[in-house]
């Protein structure tokens, strides 16, 4: 009576210490599994084609529902990453309805050597019946290696059991063993229970013996796993732990969503309710549905870092970037210096008065206009080289060429003579524009004509 009245009292001081009230869970976990259970029905109107496959193969209806069953999920977010480092060894959050509590679920124990030691333990009498029934296959570590070092018995082990319990000596070992057929998702990772027991009983699971002893410490140590939820942590904000069945009522999926938030917060979040920003539960293929979301995004103050105020300018202080936009597009196009009055650099252009303004006196602006149309002149030496090659291949075709040789020793000198011509033609139509003082279109024009 002093134990229920102890066992109470805890209770009501962790519901007290929970900012999540039970309404609120339940409400939430109402919606959750109405909506589940829409979309399963909906599933099923359309593939109905599955359901007799399934009773073709035989099987209780249980057992069906059971394989099919839909997890609920408990999606935790803190301020803060948890621990520091990834850890492939999952902890356990001890719930008041179990996951695994079905006659039909099938276990797969993977034990130290040697192996038959352990098969006499779980086919002693004193070993529970019904937890013996559930347990399919006993191997060994060494076994494990050896039997099913191929890729797909690793996948068709997985497939055949739905629960894997491994002794906690040789859990640092399975890693490399099973690789990512087991450790890739974390839905069947391996749980490490202890096998041990005390050093006399190692002794006598060596020769073979069995005691009534050893097989109710591995029974329990079986069923404390089974009574848990796996919890496996990673250096995150995020963590998705496995809290219920889509399957069942929904007092039962309220009190495993309380009881896993509140060993969370007091075991394996740093500051317990302080460091959790967010608690959302969901579906496999649905969207989370929100529980409770703090107030605060930070745990200390001293997290907040206030935003540095702007620098103010001072007066006439301009921008660099655009000095330095600036600067290359007066570099680029040879203009003059910048007017903030007329906001451009292009020198404004002059009224026509006399022959003599109009000449190019301004060799800037010459310039500028014969790199406008320089690639006039580098097409005009392209199209000659080009007509020289196709000549010299004529005369090549008619044998008036002997050799390689002579042939670059002609090209090389008319090459030279066309580009002598072109820079002879420019010079010319330069002189003629000083000479008559056309206008600088007119002397573009004739250059290029030349």
């Amino acid at each position: 009576m002093a134990q229920d009245t102890t066992v109470t009292v805890i209770e009501d001081s962790q519901e007290a210490s929970r900012p999540l009230t039970r309404e609120q869970t339940s409400k939430a976990v109402r919606a959750l599994l109405k909506h589940i259970a829409t979309k399963q029905q909906e599933k099923a109107e359309r593939a109905d084609k599955h359901s007799l496959i399934r009773s073709q193969r035989g099987g209780s209806g249980d057992e069906a529902a059971e394989e099919d069953d839909i997890f609920v999920w408990l999606i935790l977010s803190t301020k803060k990453h948890i621990q520091d480092s990834k850890s492939l060894k999952p902890n356990k959050i001890a719930v008041p309805h179990p996951l695994f509590a079905s006659p039909s679920v099938r276990i797969c124990l993977i034990t130290a050597d040697p192996q038959r030691a352990f098969k006499n333990i779980v086919a002693d009498e004193a070993f529970p019946a019904s937890l013996r029934a559930c347990i399919t296959r006993v191997v060994s570590i060494s076994k494990l290696r050896t039997k099913f070092k191929a890729y797909e018995s690793r996948r068709q082990l997985q497939r055949e059991h739905d629960v894997f319990l491994v002794d906690d000596r040789v859990f640092p070992m399975l890693p490399k063993v099973l690789g990512k057929t087991f450790y890739k998702t974390s839905a069947k990772r391996p749980i490490p229970i202890s096998m041990s027991g005390n050093r006399g009983k190692r002794a006598s699971a060596k020769r073979g013996e069995t005691s009534s002893s050893g097989s109710e410490a591995l029974a329990n140590g079986i069923l404390r796993a089974l009574s848990s939820a796996p919890l496996n942590l990673a250096p995150s904000t995020s963590t998705a732990i496995r809290v219920a069945r889509a399957s069942w009522a929904e007092e039962k999926v309220t009190d495993n969503v309380l009881a896993v938030v509140d060993g969370m917060a007091a075991k394996y979040v740093p500051q317990g309710w302080k460091s959790i920003r967010s608690l959302h539960i969901k579906g496999p293929k649905t969207t989370g549905l929100p529980l409770w979301l703090a107030d605060q995004l930070w745990v200390d103050e001293a997290d907040v870092v206030e935003d540095p105020a702007p620098k103010e300018k001072a007066d006439g202080e301009e921008d660099k970037s655009k000095r330095r936009k600036r600067g290359r597009r007066r570099k680029a196009t040879g203009r003059g210096e910048y007017d903030p009055s007329t906001k451009s650099s292009i020198p404004a252009k002059r009224p026509r008065s006399s022959a003599a303004d109009d000449g190019f006196d301004d060799e800037l602006e010459l310039d500028v206009i014969l790199k406008q149309h320089g690639h006039k002149f580098k097409k005009q030496k392209k199209s000659a080289v080009a007509a020289f090659d196709d000549d010299d291949e004529d005369a090549a075709d008619k044998g008036k060429v002997n050799s390689r040789g002579k042939n670059m020793d002609r090209k090389a000198p008319a090459v030279k003579a066309v580009e002598k011509a072109v820079e002879q033609a420019v010079e010319q139509a330069i002189e003629q524009a000083f000479d008559q003082q056309p206008t600088a279109t007119t002397a573009v024009a004739a250059a290029a004509a030349a």
